[in-house]
């Protein structure tokens, strides 16, 4: 067990409302805990700097370089990726704006409502807080069987089912008839990002058209039709499409969307 942080006070420290200063460098710390059994590294690592895709590819870093350390004869150390996330960053900071791009994912949200989400049983926060709760549930084997049947069926992905089914819910609680979600798409759209371990997704905001009329069936066509929007224009910088977008003082609620649909199906570390 490690032990906990504690103030100068001997009190555990407020972990609430702390700003994090990126220039820090303090989204990564790594170190490590002698027990009885041996030493153990620990590596944690703050979500601004890495996304699920970066995981496995960690993992896998980390054990080679750990064995080259303790077997060196091995020949496990390699050359390191020919891109790093500095020189992307860089690149990508470099690359001017697509106007054309941006303009046409700015007019599909013209019009868009400032809530989508189900309505509240009280009033909401005057200003937006970390304050919230996960509740965590598993799918039968039922319900992901007849998942990717309807996937299967549709020519389509269980992502875009399962967006489609989020869509419905949502209208079906009183959202209306236009709605919002975000949704992470990833920017690594050539195999040479593969090996670049740092966050490289976006949460992009598609904008579903829902009415009374409109069967299920073209609810998932009109979601594969979103998502292959997003994905085509994957370099829109989400912050400009909010700043272009949002309605200014919405201090209350998170900008464009308030619900995410995110279907996570990167390799799985270890």
């Amino acid at each position: 067990m490690l032990p906990r942080q504690t103030s100068a006070s001997g009190s555990p420290p407020s972990r609430r409302n702390r700003s994090i200063r990126l220039t820090d460098r303090c989204g990564r710390r790594c170190c490590a805990c002698r027990t009885t059994t041996g030493c153990w590294p620990f590596c944690l690592l703050q979500h601004l700097v890495i996304d699920d895709w970066s995981l496995a590819f960690l993992d896998r870093e980390f054990s080679r370089f750990y064995r080259a350390r303790l077997q060196p004869d091995t020949g496990a150390e390699a050359a390191p990726p020919p891109l790093q996330l500095g020189a992307y960053a860089d690149a990508r900071r470099n690359t001017p704006l697509n106007e054309e791009d941006l303009r046409h994912r700015t007019e599909r949200l013209a019009g868009a409502p400032d809530l989508s989400t189900i309505p509240s049983d009280r009033p909401r926060p005057a200003e937006l807080s970390t304050d919230g709760a996960r509740i965590a549930f598993r799918l039968d084997d039922d319900v992901t069987s007849a998942v990717r049947r309807s996937a299967r069926a549709a020519r389509t992905t269980p992502f875009t089912v399962l967006t489609a089914v989020a869509v419905a819910l949502l209208h079906r609680h009183g959202t209306g008839d236009a709605i919002v979600v975000g949704t992470p798409v990833s920017r690594r759209g050539n195999a040479g990002l593969d090996s670049v371990m740092g966050c490289l997704t976006a949460l992009m905001p598609p904008r579903f058209t829902v009415g009374a009329d409109l069967s299920f069936r073209d609810l998932v066509r009109s979601a594969q039709s979103e998502v292959l929007d997003l994905v085509r224009h994957r370099d829109v910088p989400s912050g400009e499409l909010i700043r272009r977008t949002a309605t200014a003082g919405q201090l209350s609620r998170f900008p464009l969307f308030q619900t995410v649909a995110q279907v996570n199906d990167s390799p799985s570390p270890g």
